[in-house]
């Protein structure tokens, strides 16, 4: 069996050549991560403040259980004040939203 000899000597160019051709893709790639974190993080925040939607349907009786029609009907969105308002139909339905 033929033994290889070990040659130390490589090992110090060979780090030299990994830093000179390692490091800059490495740290482009970093900060190119970095700033798309910094782009896109604050994003989420963003996605949340669409728009979301809802109803509210119903029935106005009076206190013989007979429907009102021609009630108006006020609904109040508390945390922005907003108000949506309606009139109930034929039955004492009503639809909001």
């Amino acid at each position: 069996m033929k033994q290889v000899p070990r040659l130390h000597s490589f090992a110090a160019p060979s780090q030299a050549l990994r830093r000179s051709t390692l490091r800059p893709p490495l740290r482009a790639i970093s900060t190119l991560l970095a700033i798309l974190a910094l782009v896109l993080l604050p994003s989420g925040n963003l996605l949340a403040q669409g728009v979301t939607t809802g109803g509210i349907d119903g029935l106005v009786t009076n206190a013989a259980g007979q429907p009102l029609v021609g009630a108006t009907i006020t609904a109040v969105h508390v945390p922005s004040g907003t108000t949506y308002q309606t009139v109930t139909r034929a039955g004492g339905v009503f639809t909001i939203g």
